[in-house]
């Protein structure tokens, strides 16, 4: 009897044991989870494992000790470079909002109180107004995408025998540098709608 009572003991702790291994193995997938989506988002290392609450360590730690967690994150790191390119493309072709200033002040403008981008007019009491806000695009930006997919652009380049790239001849400057972003595009390791949508903004309308 005395023996059954051991074993009974001794059942009970390893079903505990089982029990927290479980957990952990539970709340380790969920923490891969969180670290995997806040990365896509943001392509920082650091500032994912801040989200999901884990160390960089324990990231580094997966990728060696989890094959499926590895490919997890290459799809994940191919998810945010491709939001990272259409940002960046985006930002040139587009633009981005930014203040307007004249004479060293920021332009503003009348608005509701709902809108979230109010604030109280200082001269009017109950009256409300907002930023003017203008898109603005990069040329700088737009160099550098060219610069990075097409070598043409770059100082000291020397042409090939061969010219891949499309005939330029009778195309203005703009015309040819637009052509050459779609080109470039057709390059990029992402997918056939990522890739509609960048040359959607480029063929966009100033």
């Amino acid at each position: 009897m005395a023996s059954g009572n051991g074993n009974g003991k001794g059942n009970g702790k390893n079903g505990g044991r089982d029990s927290q291994g479980i957990v952990r193995r539970a709340l380790t997938t969920k923490k891969k989870a969180e670290f995997l989506d806040s990365f896509r988002n943001c392509g920082i290392i650091r500032v994912a494992a801040e989200s999901a609450g884990i160390t960089r360590q324990s990231h580094y730690d997966w990728l060696k000790q989890d094959p499926q967690y590895r490919e997890d994150f290459e799809t994940a790191t191919r998810d945010a470079v491709e939001a990272l390119v259409f940002e960046v493309i985006t930002r040139a072709t587009v633009g981005s909002l930014k203040p307007v200033f004249y004479k060293g002040e920021a332009i503003t403008i009348p608005c509701r109180g709902d809108d979230p981008e109010s604030f109280d007019d200082p001269e009017r009491p109950g009256h409300f107004r907002k930023l003017y806000m203008q898109a603005t695009k990069s040329d700088i930006l737009l160099m550098f995408l060219l610069k990075k997919l097409d070598p043409s652009y770059r100082e000291g380049y020397r042409p090939p025998n061969k010219d891949n790239t499309g005939s330029m001849a009778g195309l203005s400057h703009d015309e040819a540098g637009k052509k050459k972003a779609l080109l470039s595009i057709d390059t990029f390791d992402i997918s056939e709608g990522a890739k509609q949508e960048l040359r959607d903004a480029v063929n966009a309308p100033e």
